[in-house]
């Protein structure tokens, strides 16, 4: 995508004879305008809000985090995860998860998160984040 700025004056034809002519002429002088192109940074992906569902496999059976964000530039923006835990110790370190994947991943994009494998104590959930991600990319693409 470009964006082009277009900035300026025009210049107004003036003779003069005198160097008082001539410096009253340049301060009544506009500027020819200036066109600029510069090119903005596109993404891979679509801007806008994803959801997807996360399932993993936990020791006591399975369970799934619920990932809403916002894309804008490829980068994440807005973040909410939710938890879907219905075993006890789950639910616990989904909390743990929860608390602090904001501030591994707003502001990041998406494609440079790198390996999540644990997140403030929590080992599985960083999983089915993962999944929810891989899903949202390809939503992101169509």
């Amino acid at each position: 995508m470009y964006v082009i700025i277009i900035s300026g004056f025009v210049f107004t034809a003036c003779t003069a004879s005198k160097t008082e002519d001539v410096e009253l002429a340049i301060m009544d002088a506009e500027v020819p305008p200036v066109v600029e192109i510069m090119e903005t940074e596109t993404g891979k992906y679509r801007d806008g809000e994803y959801m997807a569902n996360g399932p993993y496999q936990s020791p006591e059976g399975p369970e799934s985090v619920d990932v809403t964000l916002t894309l804008e530039s490829d980068k994440i923006t807005v973040l909410s995860v939710k938890s879907n835990a219905e075993i006890e110790t789950s639910k616990i370190m989904q909390g743990l998860f929860i608390d602090g994947i904001n501030e591994l991943v707003v502001g990041k994009k998406i494609d440079e998160l790198g390996e999540l494998s644990q997140v403030n104590g929590s080992s599985l959930t960083p999983i089915g984040f993962k999944v929810a991600l891989e899903d949202i990319k390809e939503q992101a693409t169509q």
